[in-house]
């Protein structure tokens, strides 16, 4: 949508020509919404509050009209800069996008002016190599007919422009306590997109789509949080997301931690993913050819995926896990209630597995090739099957508890160098059963005390 000229005298127009002083910017960047009054022909000539063409796009309720209603804020900083604010309420959520702009950047903080309670400053800030900006550049901030305050910022382009345009945006919020906000719809691009310190605020969701750019996130509540960018990193720190958290890039790195979410899922190319203090049900996380290193997960269920890159784990607490990856090792300390199922090539694995709930059935697979499988389980507590198998090595079971050695309970029905199938303890309270493959390599599996476990 293209704002209305207002036409003006000579006089007028060479006065808002003018660039501002910089005591008049540094006011506005202070308090804008006591810069102007409702005078609008102290706007530039471009711009209008009021478009004619409302009615005819846009079917609003009288009510959504009436929200509608309201001062954007206009400065021309310099003949090439220009600096757009308005206020909005807490009802709707924030639709904050552009079109034929270069590069634009989102940041989320608190309002450090006290005087603005109960509402949200949105503030936006352009540059382009031109001197014509004002005529160029069209700046809205309106209802728009999904019910949402649309901040729109457009250049006009012509088959000669080869300039660059910039645009920033600034979501201020207030610092008031307990603070609940429907949420905020970003789409930019080729700039940085942060969220933080907002501990005071409840988003309903925050969706984040941009590209070539960094985005950052902390201390931040949503009920719902996405987020995709491309070749850009992507930082999770501190946050709650009380269904879904989901986080997508390529060939750059993703870190979270300190995470709650019911439930996540986290995908990059050719870029590691670190993970720390997650908790919540459903986690996935994929990467390619690159690490993944998780420690400290206390969820229902994890899916790790890899491919030509070891993953490490460590601290892991969960009902069912599964480890996928190719060419490199899996190695880390699990504790698992239903399944652990763990799947490399060519490159060994190795870990502590404990049981979450003893008394209930776990089933756990650990399977690779051309290389060792080495696996340290509670002696106390496991019961039910092993069957263990390699080629051209040999396949051992050790019994190393030293509280249960006259017991020994292990019992074996095929004993051969490189396959080994037996059982431990009484057959009517077997529970778990342990299956672990591999080839031209040993395979070494010991059931120790608790104590030693780590």
């Amino acid at each position: 949508m293209t704002l209305t000229r207002i036409p003006s005298s000579k006089k007028k127009k060479a006065e808002e020509d003018a660039p501002e002083t910089p005591a008049t910017v540094a006011r506005f960047l202070r308090d804008p919404q006591h810069l102007f009054t409702d005078n609008t022909e102290e706007l530039p000539p471009a711009y209008s509050l009021v478009d004619p063409t409302i009615h005819v796009e846009r079917n609003y309720s009288s009510g959504a009209a009436a929200v509608a209603t309201g001062d954007l804020k206009l400065v021309q900083k310099k003949p090439n800069e220009l600096l757009a604010a308005k206020e909005f309420a807490l009802d709707y959520p924030l639709y904050i996008h552009t079109n034929n702009v270069s590069s634009s950047s989102l940041i989320v903080e608190h309002d450090t002016n006290p005087d603005n309670y109960g509402i949200i400053v949105v503030q936006a800030e352009v540059k382009a190599q031109m001197s014509d900006i004002k005529d160029r550049c069209s700046i809205t901030m309106s209802l728009n007919d999904q019910g949402e305050y649309d901040v729109f910022v457009s250049f006009k382009w012509t088959l000669l422009d080869t300039f660059s345009t910039k645009c920033d945006f600034v979501v201020r919020v207030p610092t008031s306590v307990n603070i609940i906000h429907p949420g905020i719809r970003a789409e930019l691009s080729n700039d940085h997109v942060g969220m933080g310190c907002l501990d005071n605020v409840t988003f309903g969701f925050i969706d984040v789509l941009t590209s070539k750019s960094n985005v950052s996130l902390m201390t931040v509540s949503s009920k719902r949080i996405c987020i995709g960018t491309s070749d850009g990193t992507i930082e999770v720190t501190c946050v709650t997301a009380e269904s879904e958290l989901e986080v997508s890039t390529s060939n750059a790195q993703i870190t979270l931690s300190d995470l709650h979410c019911n439930n996540l899922n986290a995908r990059t190319s050719n870029a590691k993913i670190v993970l720390q203090e997650i908790t919540g049900c459903n986690i996935v996380v994929r990467t390619t050819n690159a690490k993944i290193k998780c420690k400290g997960a206390n969820v229902n269920d994890l899916s790790i995926a890899t491919s030509n890159a070891s993953i490490e784990t460590d601290d892991i607490i969960v009902n069912s896990l599964r480890l996928n990856t190719n060419n490199a090792r899996i190695e880390g300390v699990w504790t698992i209630k239903d399944l652990l199922d763990v799947n490399t090539s060519n490159s060994k694995i190795e870990g502590t597995i404990l049981l979450k709930n003893p008394q209930a059935r776990a089933l756990i697979l650990l399977n690779t090739s051309n290389s060792k499988i080495a696996a340290t389980l509670p002696a106390s507590v496991f019961c039910g099957t092993f069957d263990i198998k390699t080629s051209n090595s040999r396949a051992e079971v050790e019994w190393a508890s030293a509280s249960l050695s006259e017991q020994q309970p292990l019992k074996y029905v095929v004993d051969s160098k490189s396959y080994k199938r037996g059982t431990i303890g009484a057959r009517e309270k077997f529970r778990h059963e342990l299956v672990a493959k591999t080839s031209n390599a040993p395979i070494e599996i010991r059931f120790v005390d608790e104590c030693d476990l780590r």
